[in-house]
């Protein structure tokens, strides 16, 4: 066998295997895969991910996200900001599919490309619930500040409170306010428990609200809202 031929099918061999990385043998493909990174570093990933679907055409995407129950939330937000980004993005939401799953693991995301025809990969233990184990301790939800640059798109935190309360009959929520002036602070309040409320249908005995003084900081960034949640 000549030189030539034997290095022609080694190239073609090695071109093989290195397609065959990442794909599955449905045909779907793992574009990326990591924990839970900072907001900018996530974004960039995910931008990465719609340009990847967008070079083939009728593809579709698929996200699992796997979390330990007891920190639900963290894998509720994320499912929020990477929906919120997609149309920020003008990425089609119709080709956009993610699950969340149980685990006891930390935080792991998997971003797989759907090729037409191709068959979504299993995952473990699905749970698109909001439901937390009883008996954990009281812990701040979300938080809002002032002067702050927010780098990651912006999602409804009151909404998603409202589920996790509606999800946990005996869960409360204690609202913290920290305003400098107290008609700016009050006027805040009612418009928040109003939401909760009307518009999310949350129990008004359910809420508890404090306004509070605002501490002296450095740097101009405040937390003005604090949104705290009580098993």
């Amino acid at each position: 066998m000549s030189l030539l031929r034997i290095c022609s099918i080694v190239l073609l061999f090695f071109a093989t295997c290195v397609g065959a990385l990442g794909q599955s043998a449905s045909g779907a493909v793992l574009v990326d895969e990591h924990g839970n990174l900072p907001c900018d570093e996530s974004l960039g990933r995910l931008d990465n991910f719609f340009q990847e679907l967008q070079k083939i055409p009728n593809s579709s995407g698929f996200i699992s996200i796997t979390n330990k129950p007891e920190d639900r939330r963290y894998t509720v937000f994320r499912q929020a900001m990477i929906e919120a980004y997609a149309i920020e993005r003008g990425f089609d939401a119709m080709r956009l599919k993610i699950v969340r799953a149980n685990s006891s693991q930390e935080m792991r995301l998997q971003l797989w490309l759907i090729p037409d025809g191709g068959v979504t990969p299993e995952v473990k233990d699905v749970d698109m619930s909001y439901a937390l184990p009883a008996g954990g301790k009281a812990f701040m939800f979300s938080w809002e500040y002032s002067g702050f640059e927010q780098i990651c798109p912006q999602i409804d935190d009151l909404k998603i409170l409202a589920e996790f309360l509606r999800q946990n009959s005996v869960a409360r929520a204690n609202i913290v306010v920290r305003m400098r002036f107290p008609r700016t602070a009050r006027r805040r309040q009612r418009a928040i428990v109003s939401s909760l409320v009307n518009k999310f249908g949350v129990s008004r005995n359910r809420i508890r609200t404090f306004l509070v003084k605002p501490e002296p900081r450095q740097g101009g960034n405040e937390p003005i809202i604090e949104y705290w949640y009580l098993p």
